[in-house]
């Protein structure tokens, strides 16, 4: 798995991806014979390339191995994933033009509702780490057209309501989740979501309260750590650095029940940050590509990328990295305020 500022984004297979679009049994036989010259072995090392780049963070080199990628690649839903994953790569350089014109690009080629789905949520998401929030709404409101019951367009465009000022339709929208989710730890998860929408409503308290009923109801360990990290980043905009290390301890307690990262990849059960009560049951793994951190600006915001990027990652590593890191920050912090008050001259 990769790391960056404590945020992830979660990159579907091209394998799983082919297998949506095309159907296992005969995909690349078909691939070979409708496109003379076309080599899938090519494309397909073009992009491990790729993800060894991504890997290190090193994000212009990930676009050049995407654009020998795209450049080999003949197949329209092979090409859907490549143009999102070099989008964004181009949004960690901060290329937000190339970024959205491949995404544009990307949306054009989409053979059918499943490959729309995943280039709008993608594209959604976006536009809200850009704070570009109309947009985003634009892209839920395709979503929920379609999608009419899945929790997470309400939550992505509550957000960008509330993103806007919009208080009464992000609480509309809020409402909604509510009304979608049903049993606890789909509650949990969403209620974290909810929780930010809360606070670009400058609504600590409640954003407090659903954090807590989010580690009070949660199962999973996960979606519990998750809670408890954003539940210290709201403590930390608080100035109660002292609560919030107690919390980011508990999250390191709860990330044992994790299991452990096995070896470099990388795997993630896109559903759940994608489809929600929709349904969305795909498991996609192997390869990722991260958002930056904080860049919704919510709080000092460790979480706010990933919580609107994919997936939360499922291995311990992620949390304890993240808890370990912020209590480190925390505990400097107190000690240079101890230094300078220390050596401040007595006023005559």
């Amino acid at each position: 798995m990769i790391r960056n500022n404590g945020t992830t984004i979660w990159k579907i297979s091209v394998t799983m991806i082919s297998f949506l679009f095309c159907g296992l049994a005969g995909c690349a036989n078909r691939a070979q014979t409708d496109n003379p010259g076309y080599n899938m072995a090519q494309a397909i090392k073009y992009e491990k390339q790729g993800d060894t780049h991504a890997a290190n963070a090193s994000y212009r080199e990930t676009v050049a191995s995407y654009t020998r990628a795209i450049s080999t690649e003949k197949k329209p839903a092979i090409l859907v994933s490549y143009l999102s994953y070099r989008a964004i790569a181009y949004d960690k350089i901060n290329e937000k033009m190339a970024a959205e014109a491949d995404y544009n690009e990307a949306l054009r080629l989409c053979p059918d509702w499943k490959s729309e789905m995943w280039v709008r949520c993608n594209r959604s998401r976006f536009y809200i780490r850009d704070e570009r929030f109309d947009a985003a709404i634009d892209d839920c409101n395709t979503l929920i057209a379609h999608e009419p019951n899945n929790p997470m367009w309400f939550a992505m465009r509550g957000f960008s309501y509330a993103g806007l000022g919009n208080a009464k339709a992000a609480m509309n929208d809020v409402q909604k989740v509510r009304t979608l989710v049903n049993d606890n730890n789909s509650k949990a998860y969403y209620l974290v979501r909810i929780a930010l929408v809360d606070l670009k409503m400058n609504d600590i308290e409640k954003s407090m309260e659903d954090l807590d009923n989010a580690i009070a109801i949660a199962k999973n360990a996960s979606v519990k750590c998750s809670a408890l990290l954003t539940k210290g980043d709201v403590l930390e905009m608080q100035g109660q650095p002292e609560a919030a290390l107690d919390v980011y301890q508990q999250c390191i307690r709860e990330s044992n029940r994790l299991r452990v990262r096995e070896g470099t990849g990388f795997s993630s059960a896109f559903a759940g940050g994608m489809g929600g009560a929709a349904g969305v049951t795909q498991t996609f793994g192997q390869t990722a590509l991260k958002s930056s951190a904080g860049a919704l600006g919510v709080g000092t915001g460790a979480l706010a990328g990933i919580l609107w990027s994919m997936e939360w990652p499922a291995d311990n590593s992620y949390y304890r990295e993240e808890a370990t890191r912020r209590i480190s920050r925390i505990k400097s912090a107190g000690e240079n305020m101890i230094i300078q008050t220390d050596t401040v001259e007595p006023q005559h």
